[in-house]
């Protein structure tokens, strides 16, 4: 538990880090945009974007923190590596953070920040992971991989792509995670109100790349469902990847 701890605390710096350069990509690309040198690379954009919310939501979220259906080892492996390339911290991380948050949601415990300054920089109350317990996915030999080299496989992701163009980069991955981390940051601090999880249906007629994370209420008052509301992108997926 304080390897994970430790190895939490310095992922929540790159994830802190990383959706500041995330929204610095986003201003840069919209100038792009506007001197019209860059419409190409959207189709790009479109696609990673949706690759990492697919990783979080429907791996890191429903499959490996709930446990809502099964898959093929290769989505597994697929949805984990999606997942961390989102930079939220490894799948088992994500999944040690959100298991407390169910549990002390909207109390002293729970490690969600859902202040409005968690725009300006991610943090978490480790209160409650303290109180969460081990992580039963670290006997997974892809999990432990997965935390181990988290940061490489970054790194790796952004390197790679760097050398085949900038712009891959750019749009292919730093753009994506500024819309992720942007969209992410206003649903934690928004999900919840008055003291409970909230469903925000219009936010997902509206802004569907966070598939069906906007019906939150939802989500709590049945964590195990596969599908969160009416209008959730994350189900349709599961519905074509899911094992019986």
């Amino acid at each position: 538990m304080r390897y994970i701890l430790r190895k939490f605390k310095y992922q929540v710096i790159h994830m802190a880090l990383f959706a500041h350069v995330g929204f610095f990509s986003l201003v840069i690309a919209a100038f792009a945009l506007y001197t019209g040198e860059a419409y190409s690379w959207l189709l790009l954009t479109v696609f990673s974007t949706y690759v990492l919310v697919i990783g979080v939501s429907v791996g890191m979220h429903r499959l490996f923190c709930h446990r809502s259906y099964k898959t093929t080892r290769a989505w597994e492996w697929f949805l984990g590596i999606a997942g961390t390339l989102a930079v939220l911290g490894s799948p088992a991380q994500w999944a040690l953070i959100h298991s407390a948050h169910h549990r002390y949601s909207d109390s002293a415990w729970d490690p969600h920040v859902s202040h409005w300054t968690y725009l300006l920089w991610r943090r978490y109350n480790l209160k409650g992971l303290r109180r969460a317990g081990q992580v039963t996915m670290f006997r997974d030999d892809m999990h432990r991989f997965l935390h181990t080299y988290n940061l490489a496989l970054i790194l790796l992701t952004c390197l790679t792509l760097g050398l085949i163009d900038y712009r891959a980069l750019l749009f292919g991955y730093l753009v994506p995670l500024g819309v992720i981390h942007t969209l992410g940051g206003i649903h934690q601090v928004i999900s919840h109100g008055g003291g409970r999880p909230r469903n925000i249906p219009i936010l997902e007629a509206l802004l569907p790349t966070i598939f069906g994370e906007w019906y939150h209420r939802n989500h709590h008052d049945d964590p195990r469902a596969a599908r969160f509301g009416r209008y959730d992108l994350g189900y349709l997926v599961i519905k074509l990847i899911q094992k019986h």
